[in-house]
């Protein structure tokens, strides 16, 4: 009761409020849809509730998302999304290791709460107006990054790098503002024994994911 007249009511005053199928309230939830199509009407508001929306049988939620995500299920993610899982943000400098052995990358510094699984990713960039292929590389790139005292990737906390190689980008673009759609996950991120055999990789990486994005048609998701 509380929380109807201190959260809802008092403070929002609403005509209809609209709700799933398996909301509940209150102090240990022990609002249920009953008490509330009760009351509804007393304090001057409509209750819909809304069925499940369902993807493969199963209800789409955030957490279900949020699994896929976790497991690189990146192609799932944007099925239960309605629209592609996508990290955006600034594009700022790195170490400029990637265009010393012929692919340079663009450094995504995302706000975002939650990152696909580790690993090689093709995607959309969407930069200055353009819409263009990408490989994005998700993670702590081993390859050159060496573990800290506490075994964090060259002493950087929590949250992976986010690599994209643009394919076709020449000019420089630090500091613009630069949104990924992630696509599909090609392969786990992993240490290799050189620059040479991470060169020889990625460009392996980059046929299949412009096979892959070329499939995936040319307008957005």
């Amino acid at each position: 009761e509380r929380f109807l007249l201190d959260w809802i009511q008092t403070p929002f005053r609403p005509a209809c409020l609209v709700i799933g199928a398996d909301f509940a309230f209150g102090e240990g939830k022990s609002g249920t849809l009953d008490l509330l199509r009760r009351r509804a009407g007393a304090l001057g508001f409509e209750a819909v509730v809304l069925a499940p929306v369902e993807h493969d049988g199963q209800p789409v939620s955030s957490s279900r998302i949020r699994r896929a995500l976790s497991a690189g299920q990146v192609a799932l993610a944007a099925a239960l999304l309605g629209r592609s899982f996508y990290l955006e943000g600034l594009i700022e400098k790195g170490a400029g290791r990637g265009r010393t052995i012929g692919w340079p990358t663009a450094n995504l510094r995302s706000e975002a709460e939650t990152y696909p699984m580790n690993g090689v990713y093709c995607a959309w960039a969407l930069l200055d107006g353009a819409r263009r292929m990408a490989l994005v590389n998700v993670g702590h790139n081993p390859t050159f990054l060496q573990p800290s005292s506490d075994g964090r990737p060259d002493g950087r906390p929590g949250k992976p790098l986010v690599e994209a190689h643009v394919i076709g980008l020449s000019q420089d673009v630090y500091g613009q503002r630069m949104r990924l759609e992630f696509v599909d996950r090609l392969r786990d991120e992993r240490k290799f024994a050189s620059a040479q055999e991470l060169a020889a990789q990625i460009k392996l990486d980059v046929e299949v994911g412009r096979r892959l994005l070329a499939g995936d048609g040319p307008e957005p998701r």
